[in-house]
């Protein structure tokens, strides 16, 4: 299964700890989703995508994760998304079909964009897996 991954889960040291393994660089690419636009989720310090139309999210796309790592991602994202399966454009590799975490219906973004690096800065909101 291929994966784009756009908030949290681009830190690869917390993405091998919540799959239980490190993905092989190899396996992993820079990418784009086309169409949307990153904020933070209402209320939350988390990252959501909203339809868009003329933006771009840029995120990783990391290939051949197997069903347990698939099984560790849907609960570390928890209750708030659902995965979808859509076209990504790969720096190396062109247009890919793969699963993304999106925000649940009814759950509102924020108008404030939402930045990794910027977020991530303070420890003590850094994510656990």
């Amino acid at each position: 299964m291929h994966y784009f991954f756009y908030g949290t889960l681009l830190d690869r040291g917390l993405l091998a700890r919540v799959i239980g393994r490190p993905v092989p660089e190899a396996r992993i690419e820079g990418a784009t989703l086309e169409g949307y636009r990153r904020l933070r989720m209402a209320g939350t310090p988390y990252p959501m995508l909203a339809r868009e139309r003329g933006t771009r999210v840029d995120g990783i796309l990391v290939r051949g994760l197997d069903q347990t790592a698939a099984r560790r991602l849907a609960d570390y994202e928890g209750a708030r998304y659902t995965v979808q399966v859509l076209p990504v454009v790969g720096s190396r590799s062109g247009v890919a079909r793969a699963r993304v975490f999106m925000a649940k219906p009814g759950i509102k973004p924020s108008c404030e964009p939402w930045d990794f690096e910027r977020r991530f800065n303070n420890a003590q909101e850094r994510p656990e897996p």
